[in-house]
């Protein structure tokens, strides 16, 4: 994950030292301009996915660059996270005794928790379409984007006393999947003068077709094997910090 932060902040301090001064208001003419972002989103898991989790979240950053022809370049980055696990009982069923419980090193019923946790990363292109109303930097946003996908259940015990999912007996019941992963957005970007009304929301489709990373199951007693299609349907807004100074004033003399 360190491998991704560090591929956007390069791409932003790429884009930081390219972008150049405008010399026209936002208002009046298309310019390029380098953006860097933090989104949230809320989505609905459809396909195998929706069999382990309900809604889910998603927060994280992205650096895009936006042309003087209104096509937006960029990556994007995700982390999921729910609370909302649909098959919670049949994860650690094998722990449990006749009661439902899980016991500890004290002979104490354990503290478990079981969470969604993931995350995506995509490499995005999209089109500006500008609308009457507005200025010519913003509009209606399309992007598409390819990249990875990968989600699992994170165990968890408080105060660390059950040894049935300590260290990497958790991971034989995490069945963490991931695979490759494509996105579809379709919203509302705007753009201006002032850094602080620069955001985007809309619609967002993510399609992922996963596959089982772990040796084996201790649920199942056996290794997890077929691919799944994972999809999540959503809404995600951001906010945007623009990479351009201020938009240099006319002045004309007779």
């Amino acid at each position: 994950m360190k491998y991704i932060y560090s591929f956007l902040l390069l791409l932003a301090l790429t884009l930081n030292s390219s972008v150049v001064k405008a010399q026209k208001s936002i208002t009046d003419s298309t310019i390029g301009i380098g953006l860097i972002g933090a989104g949230a989103g809320f989505h609905l898991p459809f396909g195998d996915i929706a069999d382990r989790f309900g809604a889910c979240f998603s927060i994280g950053p992205n650096v895009w660059y936006k042309t003087d022809k209104n096509w937006v370049w960029g990556a994007d980055f995700n982390y999921h996270f729910s609370g909302n696990i649909k098959n919670e009982k049949e994860i650690l069923g094998n722990l449990k005794n006749e009661v439902g419980a899980i016991i500890d090193e004290g002979g104490q019923p354990a503290l478990i928790s079981i969470l969604m946790r993931g995350y995506s990363f995509y490499g995005k292109v999209g089109k500006v379409i500008p609308l009457k109303f507005n200025n010519p930097n913003s509009g209606i946003l399309i992007q598409f984007g390819a990249g990875y996908f990968r989600h699992k259940y994170a165990i968890g015990n408080i105060d660390n006393t059950a040894p049935q999912i300590k260290d990497d007996y958790r991971k034989g019941y995490d069945r963490l999947r991931a695979g490759v992963s494509f996105t579809q957005l379709i919203g509302y970007i705007n753009l201006s003068d002032s850094r602080l009304t620069n955001f985007y929301g809309g619609i967002e489709i993510q399609e992922s077709i996963t596959s089982p990373l772990r040796d084996y199951d201790f649920s199942l007693m056996k290794k997890e094997t077929g691919t799944n299609i994972d999809i999540l349907v959503g809404f995600k807004i951001g906010w945007l910090f623009p990479l351009y100074g201020t938009a240099t004033k006319a002045y004309y003399y007779y």
